[in-house]
């Protein structure tokens, strides 16, 4: 599911590549050559501070040098996600709820996976037993929708994790919490305005409450209109069909 950190096989290709012998990269570093086999068989690691040097020999970034990938490819992110979600229907939610958190924290600068992470949390939470731990783990996903939100340079996602965080405070009963977020004066997205409906609706302001529903029926109806004429426009040629 996850690319490990892999030295021992960067080490062993990059050597090769070069055409040196593990005396000459040994030499080069300044230490045995049985210490540069035992890289490579990851017996043992290089020392920390051994890293800046590696990498300057083979002329790649020390990330590339350990092997590690901050980022998850599109694809990884969604087998990791679908693999996920099946889990939670087969084992023990604690279970899997840990193997979440471990995603999490190994790629916690791939801000599309944290957010297809929120997404599935959000749509599991409530297979936690007690309400206690239901509502922790909706702040837990509301934490980690603002750490999206704060560090991701994407509009769209970060827009994405705005809406997933305003659910999470009307499930915890928070109407005023998700109405800062939903305000109309930052033009939610059509999904948006059904979220601002409900908040509306559980505040007691249903004048409000509508006038978000009709904004959002109204957004619906253009987007559906604009594929209709280009279709009527394809099948112009079929009356039966046009009419």
């Amino acid at each position: 599911m996850m690319r490990e950190i892999g030295i021992a096989k960067v080490i062993t290709a990059k050597r090769k590549e070069k055409g040196i012998t593990q005396d000459k990269l040994a030499e080069f570093i300044g230490v045995t050559k049985a210490s540069v086999s035992k890289w490579e068989t990851a017996q043992s690691y290089p020392d920390i501070t051994l890293l800046p040097q590696l990498a300057s020999y083979f002329n790649i970034s020390i990330d590339e040098l350990i092997g590690y990938l901050p980022q998850m490819t599109k694809e990884d992110i969604n087998k990791t996600y679908h693999q996920l979600a099946a889990e939670f229907s087969r084992k023990p939610f604690e279970e899997v709820l840990d193997e979440c958190r471990a995603v999490i924290k190994k790629y916690f600068a791939c801000f599309p996976l944290l957010l297809r992470m929120a997404v599935l949390l959000l749509n599991h939470y409530m297979l936690q037993k007690e309400k206690e731990k239901q509502e922790a783990l909706l702040q837990e996903i509301t934490d980690l929708c603002n750490r999206i939100k704060t560090e991701s340079d994407d509009v769209w996602i970060a827009q994405q994790a705005n809406s997933l965080e305003a659910v999470c405070h009307i499930s915890m009963n928070r109407p005023v919490e998700a109405l800062e977020m939903l305000d109309e004066t930052m033009k939610p997205p059509i999904s948006d305005n059904f979220l601002l409906a409900k908040t509306y609706e559980m505040i007691g302001n249903i004048e409000k409450a509508k006038s978000a529903l009709q904004v959002s029926l109204y957004q619906h109806l253009r987007g559906l209109l604009g594929p209709a004429q280009s279709y009527l426009t394809l099948i112009a040629d079929q009356p039966e069909n046009f009419e």
